[in-house]
């Protein structure tokens, strides 16, 4: 069954749900993009090319889709629902390029389900699994080469804080990938609308991470510690985090060359990275 997409995408979507008696599920944070122009402006985001893989998340009723297969060389469509799953299939059963897989994301490898090397991932995230899709595919064996996904507008401005303003999420995909904000999507570019405003943001995943494979860990452990009173000094929360004196975070803080009266968002990644050192090394003679 296929749609006249001469119409407006609210009354796309408006048909399609009528005619399949669907009902968006609060369970699954299904919100169905209805803006016309949000639209044009992620394909243009996208900018893909008929030698691209890509991977859509949640693809719903698959107005997105069908544009990502005209556009890619193939489209790979990932729906934990298994109603629109199997509406997806049977709307674009005659696009060859087009592979639907009824899935939790969260539960794929996509060293599993991605045949090419090289792919791009396009998505409208539900904002309850928004961060941890991120990191699913950031942290995995067989990483993307882009990423343009819808999130909250909130967790779009963490994810792409810089240093002063840089949290735990923010750090954990900056360790990866380069983001920006590209455009901000209003509630009502949504149905049902959000009670918040959405975002659009694009990673460029590095060829290698700014932290070692074999530091990472250690890494994210200093990270987490560092930041577990975000408000107090660094060496107070580090102390806390990792159970250890104030003295020992605050020498390990001067050895590393930084401040251990600094707050935690203060801090660059590289500047994470060779504190865990400090640390790491610290541990080693204990």
């Amino acid at each position: 069954m296929t749609i006249n997409e001469q119409y407006p995408l609210r009354e796309q979507i408006s048909f399609l749900l009528r005619k399949n008696n669907i009902r968006p599920k609060k369970s699954f944070g299904q919100n169905f993009l209805i803006d016309d122009e949000a639209l044009k402006r992620i394909l243009v985001a996208a900018n893909l090319s008929k030698t691209d893989t890509v991977v859509e998340i949640g693809p719903g009723l698959g107005v997105m889709t069908e544009h990502l297969a005209r556009d890619a060389k193939n489209v790979i469509a990932v729906e934990v629902d298994e109603k629109l799953a199997t509406l997806l299939k049977e709307r674009t059963r005659d696009t060859p390029n087009l592979n639907v897989i009824r899935g939790d994301i969260l539960q794929m490898s996509p060293s599993v389900f991605v045949p090419e090397n090289a792919y791009v991932v396009v998505a409208n995230l539900p904002y309850s699994i928004a961060s941890g899709v991120l990191r699913h595919f950031l942290e995995a064996d067989k990483k993307p080469q882009r990423m343009i996904v819808m999130v909250q507008k909130q967790v779009a401005e963490n994810i792409c804080a810089s240093v002063g303003h840089l949290g735990i999420l923010g750090i954990s995909i900056q360790v990866y990938s380069d983001p920006k904000l590209l455009f901000v999507l209003k509630p009502d570019s949504f149905y049902p609308s959000p009670k918040v405003e959405s975002a659009i943001i694009e990673l460029t995943i590095f060829d290698e991470p700014k932290i070692a494979p074999n530091l990472i860990d250690a890494f994210f452990t200093t990270v987490r510690a560092g930041f577990r009173t975000p408000r107090k000094q660094i060496k107070n929360s580090l102390a806390l985090g990792l159970e250890v004196p104030t003295a020992k975070t605050g020498e390990w803080l001067l050895d590393a060359h930084l401040d251990p009266q600094q707050r935690p968002q203060n801090l660059t990644i590289e500047e994470w990275g060779h504190l865990t050192k400090i640390i790491n090394q610290s541990a080693n003679l204990e």
